[in-house]
């Protein structure tokens, strides 16, 4: 399986993203496919999609962090959009796991 990518739209034209792309809406503003190109006409940002997984909690994520064989060939950032209930916040996920990764030696953008 190849590698995945988000991309993140103009809420409205995920539609239109979706097929310049040859993708799927995944949510509001954001687009899932699978072959990345140099430009793009409807979307503003492209990220690698590194994994998707279910978790009750967020021990739960940081402990798939933790088993993750890594190979990032630069500086990183974590970011995280958090959907439902949590005793957990976006910034807290973003934190822990940025420290994981950077604790494995990869520097930290």
């Amino acid at each position: 399986m190849g590698k995945k990518y988000i991309g993140i739209v103009t809420e409205g034209i995920e539609d239109i993203a979706a097929e310049e792309v040859k993708g799927t809406i995944k949510e509001k503003r954001r687009v899932l496919f699978e072959k990345e190109a140099k430009q793009y006409l409807t979307i503003d940002t492209v990220y690698e999609l590194e994994e998707e997984f279910v978790f009750e909690a967020q021990e739960d994520i940081l402990n798939a962090v933790k088993k993750k064989k890594w190979d990032i060939q630069e500086p990183f950032r974590v970011t995280c959009r958090r959907i439902g209930n949590h005793l957990f916040t976006a910034n807290d996920i973003e934190k822990d796991l940025g420290e994981l990764i950077h604790e494995q030696g990869y520097a930290v953008s």
